[in-house]
């Protein structure tokens, strides 16, 4: 046991004999030397500090000195200083001082201030052309031009300069650039960069407050000498953060603009928040949320390209590539092009009260006028409320507060569609404008139809529509419709109409027949050669030359639907007259002199037809005959 004890205690105090003469070793005048010309070998600038430096022995051999700062040599002596500190503490290597040595491994900032600059005259604060670094900086980019382009660098030919571990504490970040207006500050800054030598790699982890975010970031380079020298490294990068988390790895790239490239995802539980984050000013609303991509990324200062991405936005899964940049407004505009297996428009609004929801967020409007786009898109399947189409492809333009969408193709039932949309806003009110182009389309398919009037279209039909509309809301919008639309069928049937028997009810001089006849939604009228025409104003439409064969006789509607309120008021004229050769190719136009006429009127969930009333009897031909009504059926006054 005593040859174990003794040999121990033996040691034991050679160690405290020479920590307790380290201070004889190392001097105050030594440790100032050693720190002021290893700032000037890395900087090329003079550290300017108050008092003595004072030597430490806890939590290790070091010193400390106090009110550090580097002066800013461009901005001239009014420029605050590009690093100040209340202190600055180094660890010294024990092994070295033993030997009389001042050799430093690691520097503490407590509570540094960083004031980053980029000068109108493209100069930056931090620049340091007379230190050893950018000598050897120097050094590298001959280097590099001296290497093949796809060649290994053989960085051991460059002077290498011992740099350490930099441990900040509690910094702040201030960054400024005269040339395009950006400011930009860091707080709370903590972190650890550890750099050896100038030829080796180097790391950062750390966290800090950016734009009211907490944000955690560790990134690494394989040769970061090489990159700051305009040439190429393996970086990996690490963003954790509540607006977002993002992940890569590949390289950055100095020698031709591209600043990085390879492998990258990107998850958001907000893309509005992170859309804010980054300088839009989206409000809160139902789309936009969560977003995830990932994919190869390219990305220069001004831009960041995801190509072969998988993107998923709302629930919506597309692939494709996505452009990211700054506008020349200053806002941010997206572009590209993305294809979906299927997709669902329900989170996304026009207006701001127009989600299904009842949502009163932020429109798709208002998000146009925050940020600008291009993109270009295609869906299998695409569904807008009960409406369901296929082979979607069209694109959507963001610019200058004017949301554009235009759809090239959709297949729409048996039919195709082709649109135009534009959305702006005037006096704070939505204001849309649209051509819409249906062909071939089957409307008595669609629910929009059947479900909300008891009268419509079944049959092959081409619709053409010129509209305009402003408000907040469905019922505003449409309260201020305007336009023209034109509907053509070349046969088909009018759903909940019976003409030939209200026709064949009159010849006939049958009274019950001839009254008045609420719509039933079974029946319906076989026509041919349909086409009615409708100009809308204020949410009027007036029917006007519009036509159809039944029973190979001209047949005419005159008259007005009121599509706020759903009610009707039209009359319908039908010839005594097989159609002349003319009207069987377009039998629209005045009805003749010896035409039936009946009221078409209600609304369009209950309409009802009445023959023409004149002083309480019903004209039929030269027959008379007293007003009936179905059973059941509410009296209609004349």
């Amino acid at each position: 046991m005593k040859k174990i004890i003794i040999p121990g205690v033996a040691a034991a105090a050679v160690i405290v004999l020479a920590v307790a003469a380290l201070p004889l070793l190392i001097s105050g005048d030594m440790v100032r030397t050693s720190l002021l010309d290893r700032a000037r070998a890395i900087t090329g600038r003079e550290m300017q500090f108050a008092g003595n430096p004072k030597v430490l022995f806890w939590p290790f051999l070091g010193v400390e000195i106090s009110d550090v700062n580097f002066r800013d040599d461009i901005g001239g002596a009014t420029a605050p200083p590009i690093l100040s500190m209340p202190k600055l503490k180094g660890k010294l290597s024990i092994a070295s001082a033993l030997q009389g040595n001042v050799v430093f491994s690691e520097f503490q900032f407590i509570r540094p201030k960083f004031n980053l600059k980029v000068y109108s005259t493209g100069q930056t604060s931090w620049s340091f052309p007379d230190g050893k670094v950018w000598g050897v900086l120097e050094d590298a980019r001959k280097l590099r031009d001296q290497t093949k382009p796809d060649g290994p660098v053989d960085v051991s030919k460059l002077e290498d300069i011992r740099l350490g571990k930099f441990i900040v504490e509690d910094g702040i970040v201030e960054f400024e650039n005269e040339i395009t207006g950006i400011a930009e500050s860091i707080t709370n800054l903590n972190g650890t960069m550890d750099w050896p030598t100038i030829r080796s790699a180097s790391s950062f982890s750390g966290h800090g407050i950016w734009r009211g975010d907490e944000i955690l970031l560790k990134s690494s380079a394989q040769l970061p000498v090489m990159l700051f020298a305009g040439g190429s490294s393996s970086v990996t990068l690490d963003v954790d953060s509540n607006p977002f988390v993002l992940r890569f790895s590949g390289e950055a790239n100095r020698l031709s603009g591209i600043f990085a490239s390879g492998q990258m995802s990107l998850v958001t539980p907000s893309l509005r928040r992170l859309a804010n984050l980054f300088g839009a000013e989206l409000e809160p609303g139902s789309s936009l949320s969560e977003f995830k991509a990932s994919g190869n990324v390219s990305a220069t200062f001004e831009q960041i390209e995801m190509s072969d991405g998988k993107f998923n936005l709302d629930g919506n899964e597309a692939s494709g590539t996505l452009r990211l940049a700054s506008a020349e407004t200053g806002n941010l505009r997206l572009s590209g092009t993305l294809a979906y297996d299927s997709f669902d428009f329900a989170p996304y609004s026009l207006g701001a009260e127009m989600t299904a929801t009842g949502d009163d967020g932020a429109s798709l409007i208002e998000i146009a006028s925050s940020i600008e786009a291009d993109l270009r898109f295609s869906a299998a399947k695409a569904s807008i409320g009960n409406l369901n189409v296929t082979n979607l492809a069209g694109g959507v333009i963001a610019k200058g507060g004017k949301l554009m969408f235009d759809i090239g193709n959709a297949n729409l039932g048996a039919g195709i569609l082709v649109a135009k949309l534009e959305a702006d806003q005037d006096g704070g009110l939505p204001v849309f404008q649209g051509t819409f182009n249906l062909s071939g389309i089957d409307l008595g398919q669609f629910p929009a139809f059947s479900e909300n009037s008891r009268i419509y279209l079944s049959g092959a039909s081409d619709l053409r529509a010129k509209i305009s509309a402003r408000g907040n809301g469905f019922q505003e919008l449409v309260r201020n419709l305007d336009g023209t639309v034109n509907v053509k069928m070349a046969s088909g049937k009018i759903s909940g109409l019976d003409y030939p028997g209200i026709i064949a009810g009159l010849e006939s001089g049958n009274t019950e027949a001839a009254g008045t006849v609420f719509a039933n939604a079974a029946a319906a009228t076989n026509v041919t050669q349909l086409e009615i025409n409708a100009n809308i104003n204020r949410g009027v439409a007036w029917i006007r030359n519009s036509g159809f064969l039944v029973a190979g006789r001209p047949a005419h509607l005159i008259g007005k639907i009121d599509l706020p309120l759903g009610s009707m008021a039209l009359w319908s004229y039908v010839s005594d007259k097989t159609a002349t050769p003319e009207q069987q190719s377009r039998p629209t136009g005045l009805p003749s002199d010896t035409s039936r006429r009946f009221f078409l009127g209600g609304t369009l969930t209950q309409p009802l037809f009445l023959p023409e009333i004149s002083e309480g009897t019903i004209r039929a031909g030269s027959s008379a005959v007293t007003p009936t009504r179905e059973s059941g059926a509410p009296a209609v006054n004349n």
